[in-house]
């Protein structure tokens, strides 16, 4: 028997090199794609966030008739006559689920022209916006455009999405 066999398989001089060989493999395709460990990980948690708002269910549908899908708003004020002089644009806030919703529209024809929902983070800000585009069901609107609306102090955060009908 020559020594080669009485070594344990660990010392062996071919299972070294082979390991070198594949530990190198390992660590230049982590090099290339350094998210490769990750890649169904977002989907997975994507599917953790629940869809609040239908906006599809309030397309081309005007303030009073969001109002009625929703129920009667948190903040459920009408601009006086002497403001209906300066101001166009009045808004409403909901709150479902934990979640808030703020629709922005015409005061004199009523039309929505634009909804806001905002983060919950208690910090007001967040560099996250899985959650929100969940909140809205931003993958699945065809009337509408989801945009991020950035923080002033820091533009990596985002204080929530508008979403805004589609003419």
């Amino acid at each position: 028997m020559n020594n080669e066999t009485k070594k344990p398989w660990f010392k062996k001089w071919w299972v070294i090199i082979f390991l070198i060989i594949f530990i190198v493999i390992v660590i230049s395709q982590l090099k290339e794609n350094p998210n490769n460990s990750n890649t169904i990980e977002p989907s997975l948690r994507e599917e953790n966030f629940v869809t609040v708002f239908d906006f599809e269910a309030f397309h081309g549908k005007n303030v009073d008739e969001i109002k009625a899908i929703l129920g009667t708003p948190s903040s459920d004020t009408e601009p006086t006559d002497a403001q209906k002089q300066f101001i166009k644009e009045w808004d409403k806030l909901w709150q479902k689920d934990g979640h808030e919703l703020l629709v922005t529209y015409n005061v004199a024809s009523r039309r929505v022209i634009d909804y806001f929902v905002p983060t919950n983070d208690p910090s007001g800000a967040t560099k996250d916006l899985r959650e929100l585009e969940a909140v809205v069901g931003a993958k699945k609107l065809v009337n509408f455009t989801v945009l991020p609306v950035k923080t002033i102090e820091d533009p990596t955060k985002y204080t929530g999405v508008r979403v805004i009908p589609k003419r």
